[in-house]
């Protein structure tokens, strides 16, 4: 995954599979979803970007649906924030290093 920019579609799929194997990565997310992705992965997340996170049950389903668009965020908060869910990855080891979608990182 070296060099791969993922959008928050990716983040949001690599958070399911470790919280699906790992029982204790899912009782934090569970509790603190925003310590826990940040912990993850190594970043720190937009101030005002809140994150809910619920578990699906035999008979209660959430399910999660674009937002009507009013109310939202402005165009340069919104920017700020789309800009955030795209992290960079060290072309050396892998590792996210960065929510800034142009960025070339290097360990």
């Amino acid at each position: 995954m070296a060099g791969q920019h993922l959008n928050k579609q990716g983040i949001e799929n690599m958070i399911y599979m470790k919280a699906q194997k790992d029982d204790d990565f899912r009782q934090k997310l569970l509790s603190d979803p925003r310590s826990t992705i940040e912990n993850e992965l190594g970043v720190k997340l937009p101030d005002g970007l809140n994150i809910h996170v619920n578990e699906n049950t035999a008979s209660d389903i959430y399910l999660s649906i674009p937002s009507s668009g009013k109310g939202e965020l402005s165009e340069a908060e919104l920017s700020g924030v789309s800009g955030g869910w795209t992290p960079c990855t060290c072309t050396n080891c892998g590792e996210y290093t960065s929510f800034n979608p142009d960025c070339t990182p290097d360990c």
